[in-house]
């Protein structure tokens, strides 16, 4: 007797038992597939991966491009301010330096004119140290010392009272009357002052005592 099941069961080595290709490529191809969409998600995984690293590098190269901008900003301002300050400073220690030179000459220069001021030995020995002393006032008018003027009112920046003379005229009160020692500048610098006599206006003063009495 035949089994039923038997009889619809084609041989294995018939036709109607073998697999077609196209069943036998869909079976194999799930799997190479699934294999393939794995491997582009590594890939782009692995790519952001670089590039989310290079955007770091990108970053930190920036910011330390920054700090050398800053750094070198600074260096070339310490640089400008030192360099003004050495210019500062050369031009102070020229300018000690004359008026150390001025200061020295000074003392000559009262010397010479006080010599042709009290000179009774003739003419010849005054027009000598006369000589001197022109050659010494071009000495300092090289070195930019000037000689502060004697005239109009007593200024304290540039005079020096040394005693005031009783004037009758109010115009004259407070005025220089006279140059004891010629004072000097070194530029805007006030090396001496002038030593003066001031006059002093005391008008006023009589008036109000006489209308006292």
């Amino acid at each position: 007797m035949v089994d039923r099941n038997d009889a619809h069961t084609p041989p294995a080595g018939t036709e109607e038992g073998r697999e077609s290709p196209e069943q036998q490529n869909g079976d194999e191809a799930a799997p190479r597939n699934e294999g393939a969409v794995s491997d582009e998600e590594s890939l782009m995984a692995a790519m952001q991966a670089d590039l989310e690293s290079m955007r770091q590098d990108v970053e930190r190269l920036e910011k330390e491009r920054d700090q050398l901008k800053n750094v070198a900003a600074r260096h070339k301002a310490d640089l400008y301010n030192y360099r003004k300050r050495v210019e500062r400073e050369s031009a102070r220690q020229k300018e000690l330096a004359g008026e150390q030179a001025v200061r020295k000459l000074l003392p000559v220069m009262d010397n010479l004119d006080r010599a042709i001021a009290a000179a009774q030995e003739g003419e010849s020995l005054l027009k000598g140290v006369s000589m001197v002393r022109q050659q010494f006032r071009q000495v300092l008018a090289e070195l930019g010392a000037t000689q502060i003027s004697g005239e109009g009112k007593f200024d304290p920046g540039v005079h020096e009272a040394v005693s005031s003379v009783a004037v009758d005229d109010p115009e004259r009160d407070h005025a220089v009357l006279e140059v004891v020692q010629p004072g000097y500048r070194l530029g805007d610098r006030v090396i001496r002052a002038a030593k003066v006599v001031v006059g002093t206006y005391e008008g006023d003063t009589e008036t109000a005592e006489g209308e006292c009495e």
